[in-house]
Protein backbone atom coordinates (compact mmCIF):
# COMPACT_ATOMS: atom_id res chain seq x y z
CA UNK A 1 0.00 0.00 0.00
CA UNK A 2 2.41 2.26 1.12
CA UNK A 3 3.95 4.04 -2.17
CA UNK A 4 0.58 4.13 -4.07
CA UNK A 5 -0.98 5.71 -0.73
CA UNK A 6 1.92 7.86 -0.57
CA UNK A 7 1.34 9.13 -4.39
CA UNK A 8 -2.18 9.39 -4.31
CA UNK A 9 -1.74 11.95 -0.67
CA UNK A 10 0.85 13.95 -2.88
CA UNK A 11 -1.35 14.31 -6.24
CA UNK A 12 -4.45 15.30 -3.66
CA UNK A 13 -1.78 17.69 -2.00
CA UNK A 14 -0.44 18.96 -5.25
CA UNK A 15 -3.89 19.27 -6.89
CA UNK A 16 -4.73 21.46 -4.04
CA UNK A 17 -1.92 23.43 -4.76
CA UNK A 18 -3.61 24.08 -8.55
CA UNK A 19 -1.00 22.18 -10.24
CA UNK A 20 -2.11 20.92 -13.40
CA UNK A 21 -3.05 16.91 -14.28
CA UNK A 22 -0.07 16.87 -16.62
CA UNK A 23 2.54 18.78 -14.77
CA UNK A 24 1.22 16.46 -11.74
CA UNK A 25 2.26 13.71 -13.75
CA UNK A 26 5.31 14.74 -14.57
CA UNK A 27 6.74 15.43 -11.74
CA UNK A 28 5.63 12.04 -9.89
CA UNK A 29 6.42 10.51 -13.23
CA UNK A 30 3.65 8.54 -13.22
CA UNK A 31 0.55 8.78 -16.22
CA UNK A 32 -1.99 11.35 -16.59
CA UNK A 33 -4.62 8.27 -16.79
CA UNK A 34 -3.11 7.60 -13.00
CA UNK A 35 -3.16 11.25 -11.86
CA UNK A 36 -7.44 11.04 -12.73
CA UNK A 37 -7.64 7.57 -10.75
CA UNK A 38 -6.52 8.69 -7.86
CA UNK A 39 -8.36 12.38 -7.88
CA UNK A 40 -11.31 10.05 -8.04
CA UNK A 41 -11.12 8.21 -5.14
CA UNK A 42 -11.64 9.43 -1.54
CA UNK A 43 -8.89 8.32 1.08
CA UNK A 44 -11.19 5.43 2.50
CA UNK A 45 -11.22 3.58 -1.45
CA UNK A 46 -7.56 4.11 -1.45
CA UNK A 47 -6.69 2.28 1.34
CA UNK A 48 -9.03 -0.65 0.62
CA UNK A 49 -7.39 -0.40 -3.51
CA UNK A 50 -3.47 -0.10 -2.65
CA UNK A 51 -3.83 -2.89 0.48
CA UNK A 52 -3.19 -5.38 -2.06
CA UNK A 53 -2.45 -8.79 -0.06
CA UNK A 54 0.42 -10.41 1.95
CA UNK A 55 3.41 -9.27 -0.27
CA UNK A 56 6.03 -7.33 1.94
CA UNK A 57 6.56 -3.63 1.58
CA UNK A 58 9.19 -1.12 3.29
CA UNK A 59 6.26 0.82 4.97
CA UNK A 60 4.09 -1.94 6.02
CA UNK A 61 6.13 -1.80 9.91
CA UNK A 62 4.87 1.67 9.95
CA UNK A 63 1.16 1.52 8.31
CA UNK A 64 -0.48 1.33 11.42
CA UNK A 65 1.38 4.75 12.36
CA UNK A 66 0.36 6.46 8.97
CA UNK A 67 -2.95 5.31 8.92
CA UNK A 68 -3.85 7.37 12.30
CA UNK A 69 -1.69 10.24 11.50
CA UNK A 70 -4.20 10.87 7.83
CA UNK A 71 -7.64 9.70 10.37
CA UNK A 72 -5.92 12.77 12.93
CA UNK A 73 -4.54 15.41 10.16
CA UNK A 74 -6.24 14.55 6.74
CA UNK A 75 -4.64 17.26 5.41
CA UNK A 76 -1.07 15.67 5.53
CA UNK A 77 1.31 15.81 2.79
CA UNK A 78 3.39 13.07 1.91
CA UNK A 79 6.50 14.77 2.82
CA UNK A 80 5.40 15.47 6.49
CA UNK A 81 4.62 12.28 6.81
CA UNK A 82 8.17 11.71 5.84
CA UNK A 83 9.31 13.66 8.49
CA UNK A 84 7.30 11.90 10.94
CA UNK A 85 8.49 9.06 10.30
CA UNK A 86 12.47 9.82 9.96
CA UNK A 87 11.78 11.85 13.35
CA UNK A 88 10.46 8.09 15.03
CA UNK A 89 12.31 6.08 12.85
CA UNK A 90 15.55 7.27 11.98
CA UNK A 91 16.75 4.16 10.12
CA UNK A 92 13.94 3.87 7.81
CA UNK A 93 14.23 4.13 3.83
CA UNK A 94 11.89 4.81 1.42
CA UNK A 95 12.48 5.03 -2.61
CA UNK A 96 12.93 8.85 -4.10
CA UNK A 97 9.97 8.19 -6.20
CA UNK A 98 8.05 7.14 -2.89
CA UNK A 99 8.07 11.31 -1.34
CA UNK A 100 8.66 14.76 -2.13
CA UNK A 101 10.15 16.83 0.56
CA UNK A 102 8.85 20.35 0.61
CA UNK A 103 11.52 22.71 2.06
CA UNK A 104 12.02 26.75 2.50
CA UNK A 105 14.47 28.73 0.70
CA UNK A 106 16.52 31.01 3.50
CA UNK A 107 17.26 34.19 3.24
CA UNK A 108 20.74 33.34 3.15
CA UNK A 109 20.15 31.27 0.34
CA UNK A 110 20.44 27.96 1.77
CA UNK A 111 17.88 24.73 2.30
CA UNK A 112 18.03 22.89 5.46
CA UNK A 113 18.07 18.84 5.46
CA UNK A 114 19.18 16.56 7.82
CA UNK A 115 20.89 18.87 10.09
CA UNK A 116 22.76 20.62 7.82
CA UNK A 117 21.95 23.62 5.33
CA UNK A 118 22.98 23.45 1.46
CA UNK A 119 23.01 26.34 -0.90
CA UNK A 120 21.01 27.22 -3.79
CA UNK A 121 21.81 30.02 -6.35
CA UNK A 122 22.28 33.55 -5.17
CA UNK A 123 18.94 35.67 -5.69
CA UNK A 124 16.85 31.98 -5.14
CA UNK A 125 15.01 33.00 -1.73
CA UNK A 126 13.22 36.33 -3.65
CA UNK A 127 12.11 33.92 -6.64
CA UNK A 128 11.35 30.61 -5.54
CA UNK A 129 10.35 30.91 -1.93
CA UNK A 130 9.27 27.07 -1.64
CA UNK A 131 11.57 23.95 -3.43
CA UNK A 132 11.14 20.39 -3.33
CA UNK A 133 14.15 18.01 -2.34
CA UNK A 134 15.02 15.04 -3.74
CA UNK A 135 17.47 12.00 -2.57
CA UNK A 136 18.86 9.48 -5.03
CA UNK A 137 22.46 7.72 -4.57
CA UNK A 138 23.89 9.77 -1.90
CA UNK A 139 22.49 12.99 -4.36
CA UNK A 140 20.57 15.80 -2.72
CA UNK A 141 18.68 17.29 -5.88
CA UNK A 142 16.77 20.57 -5.19
CA UNK A 143 14.23 21.28 -7.64
CA UNK A 144 11.65 24.13 -8.78
CA UNK A 145 8.10 22.65 -7.44
CA UNK A 146 6.21 23.99 -10.64
CA UNK A 147 8.67 22.97 -13.39
CA UNK A 148 10.33 20.00 -11.86
CA UNK A 149 13.69 21.56 -12.85
CA UNK A 150 16.94 21.17 -10.97
CA UNK A 151 17.83 24.15 -8.99
CA UNK A 152 20.84 22.46 -7.06
CA UNK A 153 22.81 18.88 -6.77
CA UNK A 154 25.08 18.22 -3.41
CA UNK A 155 26.64 15.48 -2.33
CA UNK A 156 24.81 14.51 1.23
CA UNK A 157 26.89 15.28 4.19
CA UNK A 158 27.40 12.86 6.65
CA UNK A 159 27.71 15.47 9.29
CA UNK A 160 26.05 17.88 10.93
CA UNK A 161 26.00 21.44 10.77
CA UNK A 162 27.51 22.05 8.30
CA UNK A 163 27.11 24.82 5.32
CA UNK A 164 27.40 22.79 1.81
CA UNK A 165 27.96 24.99 -0.71
CA UNK A 166 28.85 25.30 -4.73
CA UNK A 167 30.75 28.35 -5.18
CA UNK A 168 29.00 28.94 -8.38
CA UNK A 169 25.68 29.96 -6.13
CA UNK A 170 27.36 32.91 -4.97
CA UNK A 171 27.80 34.49 -8.62
CA UNK A 172 24.09 36.11 -9.91
CA UNK A 173 22.72 34.15 -13.03
CA UNK A 174 19.11 36.38 -12.67
CA UNK A 175 20.46 38.72 -15.19
CA UNK A 176 21.21 38.05 -18.81
CA UNK A 177 25.30 38.37 -20.03
CA UNK A 178 23.97 41.38 -22.39
CA UNK A 179 21.92 43.04 -20.05
CA UNK A 180 24.77 42.97 -17.19
CA UNK A 181 26.80 44.33 -20.09
CA UNK A 182 25.01 47.35 -20.80
CA UNK A 183 24.98 48.38 -17.03
CA UNK A 184 28.23 48.28 -16.97
CA UNK A 185 29.23 50.67 -20.15
CA UNK A 186 26.36 52.68 -18.47
CA UNK A 187 28.28 53.11 -15.06
CA UNK A 188 31.41 53.47 -17.12
CA UNK A 189 30.03 56.32 -18.60
CA UNK A 190 33.06 56.78 -21.33
CA UNK A 191 32.71 57.37 -24.47
CA UNK A 192 35.60 54.32 -24.97
CA UNK A 193 33.64 52.01 -22.69
CA UNK A 194 32.17 49.80 -25.07
CA UNK A 195 35.19 49.04 -26.86
CA UNK A 196 36.87 48.03 -23.19
CA UNK A 197 34.18 45.87 -22.48
CA UNK A 198 34.09 44.04 -26.09
CA UNK A 199 37.69 43.69 -25.57
CA UNK A 200 37.32 41.82 -22.10
CA UNK A 201 34.61 40.11 -23.10
CA UNK A 202 36.80 38.28 -26.00
CA UNK A 203 39.60 37.66 -23.96
CA UNK A 204 38.06 35.97 -21.67
CA UNK A 205 34.84 34.64 -23.47
CA UNK A 206 34.78 31.34 -20.65
CA UNK A 207 34.54 33.84 -17.48
CA UNK A 208 32.82 37.23 -19.05
CA UNK A 209 30.83 36.91 -15.91
CA UNK A 210 33.02 36.90 -13.66
CA UNK A 211 34.70 40.12 -15.36
CA UNK A 212 31.37 41.92 -15.71
CA UNK A 213 30.45 41.57 -11.95
CA UNK A 214 34.26 42.25 -10.85
CA UNK A 215 34.51 45.46 -13.09
CA UNK A 216 30.77 46.66 -11.82
CA UNK A 217 32.09 46.22 -8.12
CA UNK A 218 35.11 48.43 -8.56
CA UNK A 219 33.31 50.82 -10.59
CA UNK A 220 30.64 51.13 -8.15
CA UNK A 221 33.12 51.34 -5.31
CA UNK A 222 35.47 54.01 -6.11
CA UNK A 223 33.34 55.98 -8.90
CA UNK A 224 35.82 58.96 -8.76
CA UNK A 225 38.39 56.91 -10.10
CA UNK A 226 36.87 55.42 -12.76
CA UNK A 227 37.61 57.65 -15.80
CA UNK A 228 40.83 57.87 -14.98
CA UNK A 229 41.48 54.00 -14.31
CA UNK A 230 39.72 53.45 -17.47
CA UNK A 231 42.02 55.29 -19.61
CA UNK A 232 45.08 54.51 -18.02
CA UNK A 233 44.20 50.48 -18.88
CA UNK A 234 43.64 51.63 -22.62
CA UNK A 235 46.81 53.65 -22.59
CA UNK A 236 48.26 50.17 -21.07
CA UNK A 237 46.98 47.83 -22.98
CA UNK A 238 45.28 46.45 -19.76
CA UNK A 239 42.14 44.21 -20.69
CA UNK A 240 41.00 42.67 -17.43
CA UNK A 241 38.99 43.32 -14.32
CA UNK A 242 41.85 41.90 -12.03
CA UNK A 243 44.20 44.84 -13.99
CA UNK A 244 41.05 46.88 -13.69
CA UNK A 245 40.68 46.45 -10.41
CA UNK A 246 44.65 47.15 -9.55
CA UNK A 247 44.63 50.22 -11.29
CA UNK A 248 42.18 51.84 -9.24
CA UNK A 249 44.76 50.62 -6.77
CA UNK A 250 47.18 52.21 -7.81
CA UNK A 251 45.80 55.88 -8.26
CA UNK A 252 44.10 55.82 -4.85
CA UNK A 253 47.76 55.29 -3.33
CA UNK A 254 50.05 57.58 -5.41
CA UNK A 255 47.43 60.33 -6.33
CA UNK A 256 46.68 61.77 -3.19
CA UNK A 257 50.20 62.10 -2.10
CA UNK A 258 50.92 64.15 -5.57
CA UNK A 259 47.77 66.26 -4.56
CA UNK A 260 48.61 66.69 -1.24
CA UNK A 261 52.55 67.62 -2.29
CA UNK A 262 50.72 70.34 -4.58
CA UNK A 263 48.23 71.90 -2.11
CA UNK A 264 51.05 72.44 0.36
CA UNK A 265 53.56 73.90 -1.66
CA UNK A 266 50.51 76.73 -2.89
CA UNK A 267 49.75 77.42 0.63
CA UNK A 268 53.33 78.50 1.16
CA UNK A 269 53.53 82.34 1.66
CA UNK A 270 56.55 83.77 1.04
CA UNK A 271 57.75 85.59 4.27
CA UNK A 272 60.63 87.71 2.51
CA UNK A 273 57.63 90.33 1.02
CA UNK A 274 58.12 94.03 1.65
CA UNK A 275 54.48 96.19 3.22
CA UNK A 276 54.42 99.52 1.81
CA UNK A 277 54.27 102.03 4.93
CA UNK A 278 51.94 104.76 3.94
CA UNK A 279 51.54 107.90 6.54
CA UNK A 280 48.70 108.12 8.78
CA UNK A 281 47.10 111.48 7.22
CA UNK A 282 46.70 109.58 3.86
CA UNK A 283 44.51 106.48 5.81
CA UNK A 284 42.34 109.59 6.95
CA UNK A 285 41.75 111.52 4.29
CA UNK A 286 40.29 108.68 2.53
CA UNK A 287 38.32 107.83 5.69
CA UNK A 288 37.05 111.89 5.58
CA UNK A 289 38.62 112.52 8.92
CA UNK A 290 41.30 115.21 10.29
CA UNK A 291 44.75 114.47 11.33
CA UNK A 292 45.87 116.86 13.89
CA UNK A 293 49.43 117.11 14.41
Amino acid sequence: MEEKLMIYLEIHQLTKQRLRVSQIAKRLKISRTTVYKYLEMTFEEAVKEFDIGERKKKLDPYRDWIVNWLKEYPSLSGAQIFDWLQERFPNIEVGESTVIITRNVRKDNTVHFKSNRYSVPVGTYTRQAIVHIHTTDHVLKICDPSTGEIIAEHSISQEKGRLVKNRNHSRERSKSLDLLRQELIALLAHDKATNYIDKVSKDYVRYRRDQFTLIKKVAQENKEWVHLALEKCIDENLYSANTFRDVVGFLKQTLPDQQLKIMEESDKIPVDIAVQARAMDQYLQLMGGKYDE
